[in-house]
């Protein structure tokens, strides 16, 4: 009689276990279909990671993200918020990747802006100087809100930085159209001068041809300095006298009219 109660409560302890195993597996199969539904949660605590530092966790969350969930219409913050993890940690091919696939995939994306500066920075560090160019004039371009006027100053001044590794900055600009091309000059071309990058700013003020004009005039006299501002330190520069020269007179022409 003994031998069967025992039994009996052995039995009844190895169905309670099996229960108690079963509603485990349950309530964590609800929890997994539940951020399946809806992975703002998990989005939520990516972000929580990545602001915190912790860069490899917040990688493995967007991964599973990525993985998981192949059409939500959040991809594209996604794919950038790794690639920002993944740029703190050095690992700058696989962020390139990633915001490259973010340009390419998602043309109507916000953070296309911010996607082009911030493969900049990658290439930069990488030593492809022109390519981070490049990219760095493609978030400029794209940044013609007042709500983006960071991305232009950020992109902008990156510019300015790699201008130092670059013999040429006109292959870089050569995608620009030519009202573009004069508003790169307006706002560049002081800047350059006061870096003493007189090369980098002529190159960029003669890519305008002959179109330096009493518009450039009228701008830098309502304090936007334009290609006026080339003329006046270029001859400074002890190179590439001839090319300033013919700035400042045109320069000149432009204010005498």
């Amino acid at each position: 009689m003994t031998h069967q109660r025992a039994d009996r409560a052995s039995a009844q302890h190895g169905r309670r276990r099996w229960l108690v195993l079963a509603i485990g597996v349950a309530l964590a199969w609800g929890l997994a279909s539940a951020q399946d539904r809806n992975p703002s949660g998990e989005n939520t605590r990516a972000l929580a990671l990545l602001g915190a530092g912790s860069y490899r966790d917040a990688i493995t969350v967007y991964s599973a993200l990525l993985t998981g969930h192949p059409a939500d219409l959040g991809r594209d913050e996604w794919l950038y918020n790794r690639a920002r993890a993944f740029y703190h940690l050095d690992g700058l091919s696989q962020a390139a990747d990633d915001l490259e696939t973010l340009l390419n995939e998602y043309p109507a994306s916000p953070l296309r802006p911010f996607a082009h500066r911030y493969v900049g920075a990658c290439y930069a560090r990488e030593g492809r100087y022109l390519t981070a160019a490049r990219e760095y004039l493609r978030a400029w371009a794209l940044s013609e809100s007042p709500n983006l006027d960071s991305v232009v100053v950020a992109s902008l001044s990156a510019l300015i930085d790699v201008t130092v590794h670059l013999a040429d900055i006109t292959p870089a600009i050569s995608e620009l159209p030519k009202a573009r091309l004069r508003e790169l000059t307006r706002r560049m071309a002081p800047e350059l001068t006061r870096a003493r990058r007189f090369d980098a700013a002529i190159d960029l003020a003669l890519t305008l041809g002959d179109s330096i004009t009493a518009e450039h005039v009228r701008l830098t006299a309502r304090g936007n300095p334009g290609p006026i501002a080339i003329a006046l330190v270029v001859p400074l520069s002890g190179s590439r006298i001839e090319e300033g020269i013919r700035i400042a007179r045109a320069a000149r022409a432009a204010l005498d009219q």
